[in-house]
């Protein structure tokens, strides 16, 4: 007798109970599944976010939350970094590629408004803009590819960090340039030159123009050249090394400095590797990953419990016909195979339903988390999902003869 003909007769006389017991199956793995990808999906994008920051010099104190408010653009108050800082942040000039001011607080609409430099906008010289130019004038800008902004818009800032408090200011800006697509929360940045950041504040001295924006004295033009030592600061400084040798001299030369703030403070300096506070972030969640490997391991438990409860639902619903198979002279080995066929099969097509569900779960946790932070998510294939249920396929393969030698072994046979 053919087992495989005899499995698709039962699959069509049992097909409600057979594909009712194959989706729960299903749905149980694809928890697994989905929690596996997320988890994976969150750190890869999380890392990638932060390619472009890799040093991060701050004043001492959390690396979690400089890390949050610079490459995440997070609503952290970091405290300011005396511009003259710019000017010292390695013995050996060589070690620096180039190096940024990053000032937060204020908004362009929905949009965060960071003052920086033009070497930020376009990397020194190594990132194209999607559209337009680099600022070149005070009251110029250059928008993230998804801030909501065109070329030629011009927009208020909002003072604070907050989109609903604060107020405008009356100083209008012109977009110029836009930049290309990250995947990071820097899409929906917009950025300005730092210098008419602080002058919207009235903390420029080097500003000779208006407050109001109304006109811009022709000095000004050779603003970009000027020294911004004098500025009261920025929230975070960003450095791209050289190489890994600069990049570590970098760092233990700004562990062991101090700055004068314009208070004639004292101001400790860290300089942090995204990398390490990465890895010191992650950490942090490490407990809820934990929780939800747990979850997923309980669903896949679950998994094979309802396996082998297809199998024992199964045969009982099909009994008569077993018995008659056996009265008709199927050897024993026969049920056995068929009733071991019968649960494998669900298990099979369970594991197939849960690849496909689970990977869709993770689409939709990627959209919502995208939505949220502004860091492109997209789950992905991966060895560790196939692998988990490659395990569930053969302990299923093993389990289901328990219910294949009970059926075998009873008065059926």
């Amino acid at each position: 007798m053919n087992v495989f003909l005899f499995l698709k007769g039962e699959l069509r006389q049992s097909k409600g109970v057979f594909f009712g017991l194959t989706v729960l199956l299903a749905l149980a793995l694809a928890v697994a599944v989905s929690v596996i990808q997320t988890e994976r999906m969150v750190k890869s994008s999380t890392i990638r976010a932060a390619d472009q920051f890799d040093i991060l010099v701050g004043t001492k104190g959390s690396r979690s939350a400089l890390l949050l408010g610079t490459v995440y653009l997070r609503d952290e108050m970091l405290s300011l970094v005396p511009m003259p800082v710019l000017n010292d942040l390695s013995p050996k000039s060589s070690d620096i590629s180039w190096a940024a001011p990053l000032a937060f607080g204020d908004r362009a609409g929905k949009a965060s408004l960071v003052g920086t430099t033009r070497v930020f906008v376009d990397q020194a010289g190594k990132r194209t803009l999607l559209a337009g130019r680099n600022f070149e004038k005070p009251y110029e800008a250059v928008a993230g590819s998804n801030a909501g902004f065109s070329i030629n818009d011009e927009f208020h800032p909002g003072h604070g960090m907050s989109a609903a408090l604060g107020h405008e200011h009356k100083e209008s800006f012109r977009i110029v340039g836009i930049l290309p697509e990250t995947g990071t929360p820097w899409d929906r940045a917009v950025l300005v030159p730092i210098e008419t950041l602080w002058s919207m504040h009235g903390q420029n001295p080097t500003s000779t123009h208006d407050v109001h924006g109304d006109h811009i004295h022709e000095e000004n033009e050779a603003w970009l050249n000027k020294d911004m030592s004098k500025l009261p600061g920025a929230s975070a400084l960003v450095v791209k090394p050289t190489n890994m040798a600069g990049a570590y001299r970098i760092r233990q030369h700004l562990l062991k400095s101090s700055a004068i703030a314009p208070d004639s403070s004292v101001v400790n300096l860290m300089a942090v590797f995204t990398g390490e506070a990465l890895i010191e972030l992650f950490a942090v969640f490490a407990a809820a990953a934990s929780a939800l490997k747990a979850f997923a391991a309980s669903s896949v438990a679950t998994s094979l419990a309802a396996a082998l409860l297809t199998g024992f639902v199964l045969a009982k619903l099909r009994e008569k016909d077993l018995r008659l198979l056996r009265t008709m002279g199927a050897p024993r080995r026969f049920i056995l195979a068929s009733v071991w066929a019968s649960i494998e099969a669900a298990i099979v097509l369970a594991s197939l339903g849960a690849l496909i569900l689970g990977t869709a779960l993770s689409v939709a946790a990627g959209m919502v988390i995208a939505s949220q932070t502004g860091i492109s998510m997209m789950p992905s294939l991966g060895l560790d999902e196939i692998a988990m249920l490659a395990v569930v396929i053969a302990a299923g393969a093993v389990f289901a003869v328990i219910p294949a030698c009970a059926v075998g072994n009873s008065r059926l046979a």
